[in-house]
């Protein structure tokens, strides 16, 4: 066991607790502002809370945020375009980024 109980450990343990609260707070507040029914709610909980336990902050955002889409599976690190289903596509009526470096495109 470490002895080093210091104020670098309680710094970092500091960290990760308001990194913790943010996204408890994210999650928890989307889910309760989504007004549908019930099993909409199970579909939209069960993504934000894989996505805080994988720690994918941007994802929540794109599922919770202002423009959230609860269909989201995950977003394009280049240009920020919600992708979809299991094979992780934008969808068809996206319009193209002409972003460098984007695969989606």
């Amino acid at each position: 066991m470490s002895k080093n109980k210091g104020p670098e450990s309680y710094n970092r343990l500091e960290m990760r607790m308001k990194h913790e609260w943010m996204v408890f707070r994210q999650v928890f507040g989307a889910i309760s502002k989504y007004p549908k029914n019930r099993a909409d709610i199970r579909v939209f909980a069960k993504r934000l809370l894989t996505a805080a336990h994988d720690e994918e902050i941007e994802l929540i955002k794109h599922i919770a945020g202002p423009s959230g889409d609860i269909n989201c599976v995950g977003y394009c690190e280049i240009c920020g375009i919600n992708l979809y289903g299991d094979n992780v596509s934008p969808s068809a009526w996206t319009m193209p980024c002409n972003l460098k470096g984007c695969s989606y495109e």
